[in-house]
């Protein structure tokens, strides 16, 4: 057994490190790595040399340099073991979220329905050849469109039956501005009326021809001052028919009644004598009908001299 071979046994069983595979011999001993050829420049000094001290010392410095090789090469692995924790780790975290994330617009897909509706959204996918997109494909944003249709569709369509059932319990299609009954209705009667006016300025709007038409078939009164007309005219029919006569007093608590009176009497005079006037013949007929006093000045005349 050789001097080296002597001092590598007696440092292994001191150390309690594991032990390192050394050379057999000067000649094989390297610089840095096992990888390198190059001879240890030590190595060429003590190889001729029998001095058992030199040896001593060329084995020490050449253990402690293994030796600081081996710690450096584990603190290597360790930093390499924790990056990839910290790596898969990172993915996890990230998988995590997606999976929470697609979970999230899963469940709540109809509240992103006004994200794909923006412009910036449309505009990418009308700016997509045709060819990329499948034939069933329908547009987020129309998808919105088609369910707010048939909502508002619906909804008219209700509103559109209970008018017609107020014109089969009334006789009539004059509902009340204010109609405690069904406040719906009334809210209806009168967006229809203003959806009709805008659509004559050329202004957007949601009465279609074909809903018009439908409208003034079932003889909805598009005229909103005929429709308050013919309102304070069913509010004189009331009166009538609770006090038995059609003279409302000036005083009368529902001032917006008395007043009415006191300007169909001044229409009426207007129309007598040809000038221009809201008046006509039909209005006429309808107060005639129910006992209308065109003239209380001679109604106070008569009582007077009863």
């Amino acid at each position: 057994m050789t001097i080296e071979d002597i001092y590598l046994k007696t440092k292994m069983e001191d150390s309690e490190s594991m032990p390192l595979q050394l050379p057999q011999s000067i000649e094989g001993l390297s610089m840095s790595n096992h990888d390198n050829k190059t001879i240890h420049p030590d190595a060429i000094s003590i190889s001729s040399s029998n001095d058992p001290l030199e040896m001593e010392c060329f084995f020490g410095r050449l253990f402690q340099q293994e030796i600081q090789q081996h710690h450096h090469h584990q603190k290597q692995q360790q930093q390499q073991q924790q990056q990839h924790n910290e790596f898969a780790l990172f993915n996890n975290n990230n998988n995590n979220n997606n999976n929470n994330n697609n979970n999230e617009i899963t469940s709540n897909n109809d509240k992103f329905s006004d994200i794909f509706s923006s412009s910036e959204v449309m505009s990418s996918i009308a700016s997509l050849p045709s060819a990329s997109l499948p034939s069933s494909f329908v547009a987020p944003q129309t998808r919105v469109k088609r369910r707010c249709r048939s909502l508002v569709s619906s909804s008219w369509n209700e509103r559109f039956e209970e008018f017609r059932e107020f014109r089969e319990l009334n006789d009539h299609c004059f509902v009340p501005h204010n109609y405690p009954e069904n406040p719906r209705l009334s809210q209806w009667i009168l967006k229809q009326r203003h959806q009709r006016k805008r659509k004559e300025r050329g202004l957007h709007s949601t009465l279609s021809d074909e809903r018009q038409e439908i409208l003034t078939k079932a003889g909805f009164i598009w005229d909103s001052h005929k429709a308050q007309w013919h309102e304070r005219y069913q509010s004189l029919e009331v009166f009538q028919l609770t006090y038995g006569h059609a003279n409302v007093p000036s005083n009368f608590q529902d001032s917006s009644l008395s007043n009415w009176i006191k300007n169909q009497r001044k229409q009426y005079r207007s129309h007598a004598i040809g000038s221009k006037t809201t008046m006509d013949p039909e209005r006429v007929g309808l107060l005639n009908a129910i006992g209308f006093n065109w003239n209380p000045r001679n109604l106070n005349a008569t009582e007077n001299d009863g």
